[in-house]
């Protein structure tokens, strides 16, 4: 068949890649040929509709090939490369998929690939030297030296082009200050093939990015698959010239394969089945629109495709050697779990210390408002006035504390979830060594400023002047900031996004803050209500620091007032703590610390949760079950049908 298209242009014909982009260092990896067949993903609505995303998909992607998935808006490319990635996966999959030959579950197939998602999230305080130099620790063997590992990251820096930039802190998208988006997408593409991959994916790689710098990870990828990866990549709308910069392509339409082959031959296999591509258009977009609509045409490119598959549809691999290591193959990650705490723990130190703005709020909150209320409190004396300001001072030490705890864990951890959500899917480390290196890191900032604000304000409200009172007193106010930290941590893990947690955060404190024993009375409380004092960490952070500071104290009385608390220990019978809520000091300091522990493992349940793909969302939850259940039923039915003949 002729076509009167533009002509594609040939492997010869195509520009050389610059040298920024090119490196002779790139090292052969054993081919991986993947295979699928029989994809189907649906699930089903809350009404019990059953939506079919990708239906009865098969192919096959060779080794040294670069392929196009293309599709309209909708037509399933993120779901296919998805499902076929183990990221992210959505409704109920079915079908088989192979390596060389071989039929592998999704679990073991993720140590062979590495994802490059559409967005670029990455630590916005470390240049791309430092973030290189953790991509290799973390994704090169154990065993290798460290100065091999700082020689292969500058390898990557060289090879796609990011020298000039290298000592640039990475910055935010849209914050004015550090690296460029194509030079954050080139990063991003450079901390995933440090490893060599056998097999990659790309998610829109050139969405966001300008002409030149769209072609140059193009070309990235082009070198790769031209030493023997297998890539594979979605992309919206590419030019002409970008177009033919693959070698193949796959066509998505309403979930199904209109073509899959060699982008040389995609126009004149089109125009075969009567669809003609104008000269003046571009190839890629002639592509999408000619299977948009439910046209007769469609029907046959779809028809067409499944009746020339051959079968099995993974003979080819057979030969190929199996490019998984012959030891250790059950073990996920490259580095052990302490080593991967030790990284992990070095690099959140480093963004701490780095985080400049957050480190200087907080100081500067501390010192300003630890003054402002040691002077509205200035002096307490021992009249009965002073008995309610000494109680308010410490309510309101308690109160700032938890919200200067809570509010920046809320703000700063969102980032540091999604960075991590990426990394360890791509095979970078493990729950556990991050969730626990992150803790261990936020214990210094909890100590030293929660320390800072609470001697300034024992000293100017002159609480009691005694060391052990006062250790005890900072003893308290440390374990308060950890509690709402943790709080913090878990109110972060949970929440769909920032906006949620910054919401959630207030909401959650305001309870424990009305139940703390000095807003209401354990008298004038409903039986309903009664039991949440119990509950509340703020009531035994109250109690801990009431009988610190009362205890031991006398107080004046006059001839012209009544005088019913004449000793410290008649104010705390006043407040009912010793009626209601008979534990001291010591045991309230264990309640905080079960706190701590209670938050943080809820924290790391919801969050391997999230990382499962359970989630929090009642919709997805239920749209799951009705899912599965669905399922089942159809596969009973099939059953029950076979038995009786029919």
């Amino acid at each position: 068949a002729t076509t009167n298209a533009e002509p594609l242009l040939t492997s010869e014909e195509k520009p050389e890649l610059q040298p920024s982009v090119i490196s002779h260092t790139i090292r052969p990896v054993k081919p991986v040929e993947l295979a699928f067949e029989h994809l189907d993903v649906s699930l089903y609505q809350l009404r019990g509709e059953k939506k079919t995303i990708l239906h009865d998909l098969s192919a096959v992607f060779k080794p040294g090939t670069l392929t196009a998935i293309l599709g309209e808006s909708g037509s399933g490319k993120t779901t296919l490369l998805n499902e076929l990635a183990g990221f992210d996966t959505v409704g109920y999959p079915i079908g088989k998929t192979y390596i060389n030959g071989k039929e592998v579950q999704k679990k073991k197939m993720r140590k062979l690939i590495k994802y490059i998602q559409q967005d670029d999230v990455l630590p916005g305080v470390l240049t791309p030297r430092e973030y290189l130099n953790y991509a290799a620790y973390f994704n090169l063997p154990e065993g290798l030296s460290p100065k091999f590992r700082k020689e292969r990251s500058d390898e990557m820096i060289e090879m796609l082009g990011l020298s000039e930039s290298k000592n640039v802190q990475t910055g935010s998208p849209g914050a004015g200050r550090g690296l460029s988006g194509g030079q954050r997408k080139r990063l991003h593409v450079a901390s995933e093939i440090i490893s060599d991959p056998p097999l990659l994916f790309a998610d829109e790689p050139t969405s966001g990015l300008d002409y030149k710098t769209a072609h140059q990870c193009i070309d990235i990828f082009r070198t790769l698959a031209d030493h023997g990866r297998t890539i594979i990549c979605t992309i919206h709308q590419p030019s002409t010239d970008l177009f033919a910069k693959f070698t193949h392509v796959l066509l998505l339409t309403h979930g199904e394969i209109a073509y899959y082959g060699p982008v040389s031959e995609v126009i004149p296999y089109l125009a075969h089945h009567g669809l003609q591509c104008p000269v003046s258009e571009n190839p890629a977009n002639f592509l999408i629109d000619a299977v948009v609509d439910d046209t007769p045409e469609r029907k046959n490119l779809i028809e067409s495709y499944r009746t020339g598959l051959q079968h099995p549809i993974f003979a080819d691999g057979l030969h190929l050697e199996d490019p998984f290591p012959k030891y250790n193959w059950f073990i996920r990650y490259r580095r052990n779990s302490l080593m991967q705490f030790l990284l992990l723990l070095q690099r959140s130190v480093k963004q701490q210390l780095r985080d400049v703005v957050l480190t200087r709020a907080r100081l500067g909150a501390s010192i300003l408002v630890g003054i402002v209320i040691g002077c509205l409190y200035f002096q307490l004396g021992t009249s009965q006035d002073d008995i309610t300001d000494r109680v308010a001072i410490l309510f309101f030490i308690l109160l700032f504390v938890v919200l200067t705890s809570v509010m920046p864990t809320v703000l700063t951890f969102p980032s540091n979830k999604a960075v991590f959500l990426r990394e360890h899917k791509n095979n970078w480390y493990g729950v556990l060594p991050f969730y626990t290196a992150g803790s261990v890191s936020d214990i210094p900032p909890n100590i030293i400023f929660p320390i800072i604000f609470g001697t300034i304000c024992y000293i100017l409200a002159h609480l009691q002047y005694e060391v052990s009172k006062y250790l005890k007193f900072l003893l308290v106010v440390v374990l308060q900031a950890i509690v709402a930290q943790s709080q913090g941590v878990l109110i972060s893990a949970a929440a769909p996004n920032i906006q949620a947690a910054v919401l959630a955060g207030p909401m959650t404190t305001i309870p424990f803050a009305l139940f703390c024993g000095f807003l209401k009375s354990f008298d004038n409380m409903s039986i309903l209500v009664s039991w949440i004092p119990y509950v509340s960490y703020l009531r035994y952070s109250m109690v801990a620091l009431m009988r610190n500071e009362f205890y031991g104290l006398t107080f004046d009385c006059c001839d012209t007032c009544c005088c019913f608390l004449k000793k410290g220990s008649d104010v705390i019978d006043h407040y009912k703590m010793n009626e209601n809520f008979t534990f001291d000091f010591w045991f309230c300091c264990f309640a905080l610390c079960c706190f701590i522990v209670v938050f943080r493992i809820l924290g790391y349940v919801v969050l391997r949760a999230k990382i499962k793909g359970v989630g929090l969302h009642p919709g997805r939850l239920i749209t799951l079950i009705l899912t599965k259940y669905k399922e089942k039923q159809n596969e009973k039915e099939r059953v029950a049908d076979g038995a009786s003949g029919f």
